[in-house]
Order: structure tokens, then sequence, then C-alpha cells
């Protein structure tokens, strides 16, 4: 077994990523210099897109390394895997689409959205544009913030703001639930799915139950997260890390047990 260390690269996180404070709850220490010892990694990088150079293709053959499929998770791009995996519409032309529209960067975590209306010939090329998701219960917005761990969801915060300011990164309170308490076992299988098919095998997720059908829809990914997230009690927010502790290591350590095991003595 190699040591217990991580490799984060080509970059190391953001002290306020929530990665962090996972591995310091386990005891396990990181770096970004590649000739190293490590006991599994994580492609690093808090950006749009952005693909791993040929420098990491050695390291790779000797310990399992995360998230390097996950190339792109631009709005636009989401999106269609969105479709491609719920069946459901979120990306609109806003030229032949009537009704409310969310008007947003392409990039990640800009929290720029816009409400308004269509159609219109007034398009920036540097926004997309989704149907509004009706989220509303009374004078809030619900978000459902879902880390996912290869094939685990270990928790989901339910994040609620003011309709006045739903697109903010402010929460007026937070929760915590299990998948299980808001998604039926479909749903939990095409969020898994929706994740392999934009590469994400750590990550979070923002997800938006629709009240006028029902429906969920994928609005946000996110490769590098910070949290746990504002609004939540201190008693939650260690809940929060004692729960992705425990999904940490029932996820991606029996993977990393199962590589170095096959690695030559």
């Amino acid at each position: 077994m190699q040591e217990k260390r991580i490799l984060f690269y080509p970059d190391t996180p953001h002290e306020r990523a929530v990665i962090l404070k996972i591995l310091a709850g386990l005891g396990y220490g990181y770096s970004n210099i590649l000739n190293s010892k490590y006991l599994l990694g994580f492609k690093w990088r808090d950006t749009t897109v952005y693909s791993l150079d040929d420098s990491i293709t050695l390291v790779r053959n000797h310990f399992p390394f995360f998230n390097t499929r996950c190339t792109d998770i631009s709005k636009r791009h989401i999106a269609a895997v969105f479709t491609e995996i719920f069946g459901e519409v979120l990306a609109i032309n806003p030229a032949t689409f009537s009704g409310a529209v969310v008007c947003k960067s392409n990039r990640n975590a800009a929290h720029d959205g816009l409400v308004t209306t269509a159609p219109t010939q007034e398009m920036d090329p540097e926004k997309v544009y989704q149907r509004l998701i009706d989220n509303a219960d009374g004078d809030e917005v619900v978000d459902y913030r879902v880390p996912v761990m290869l094939d685990r969801m270990p928790l989901v915060y339910v994040k609620r703001r003011p309709i006045s300011s739903r697109f903010s990164n402010k929460n007026a309170s937070v929760t915590l639930t299990t998948p299980e308490a808001l998604f039926t076992a479909e749903e939990q299988a095409k969020l898994l799915a929706y994740c392999r098919g934009i590469g994400m095998e750590y990550g979070e997720i923002d997800v938006l139950r629709d009240r006028s059908d029902g429906n969920l829809y994928v609005v946000d990914a996110n490769n590098t997260p910070y949290g746990p997230p504002n609004g939540l009690t201190k008693e939650d927010s260690s809940r929060a890390l004692d729960l992705l502790c425990v999904g940490f290591e029932c996820t991606f350590l029996p993977v990393a047990k199962q590589a170095n095991s096959a690695l030559p003595e």
C-alpha cells in the first residue's frame, strides 16, 4: 500500500475546497508533485474547460487517477448531456422559444443568471439560454446540491434562497438529507449516469425539481467544489463532513487498494 497521500494535478485545491476538509478528517496528506508516491489522485484545475497533458500518463499507471474525463463543465455541454440522459430539454433557442428563460454565462461558477422573456433576437454568444425551472416554494426557491463520489451520493444539501436572489451563492438556509428522501431509485440512477456522462467521478451537481412537471433538472456541475455550503448550522456542517469522509473511504479507497494490490512487488 502506498503512503496516505493524495495527488492533485496540475493544481492543489483552494483552502475552501471541501476535499481538503475530507482529507484532514481522514488524516491524509496531499501534493501536486508528480515524482512522489501516492495512494490515488485527482485531476484538479478550477476552470470550465481543461484537459490533462501527457505528463500525467506515467503516474496513472501506478495508482488510480480520477476525473480525467471531466474536461468540460460549461453550461452548454452539461445541458446537452442532461438531455441525453434524462430526455428532458433544458437549453432553448431564445429566438423561437416562448416564455420565461434564464440567461447566464457559459462558464462555471459565474452566478450571473438573469430571468428574461423569449422570444427575443437579442442573443449573447457568450451566454446560454435555458428554460426557467419553477423550483419555488412560497417566496423561496429550493436547490438540491448533491455531492457525488463514483457511484455514491453520500448526502444532499437542501438549499433555500429568496426568489429575488435565486442565482446568488448566499443561502437563506441549508439542511441535510439523503438522496433516498428526495429522489426515486430511477432518478438516482439517472443522476449517476449523468455524472458518468460528463466524466465526473468526484464533484457536486445542482439539481432542481420543477413543480409544474415534477421532473428533475441538473443545471450545474462542479468538479472542484468548495464547502460545506454557507447556511448550514455548525452541527450540520460537522455531520456533513463525517458523511463525506465515510463516502470517500467507501468509494475511492477500495479502488486504490485493489489497484495497489495488483502492482508488482
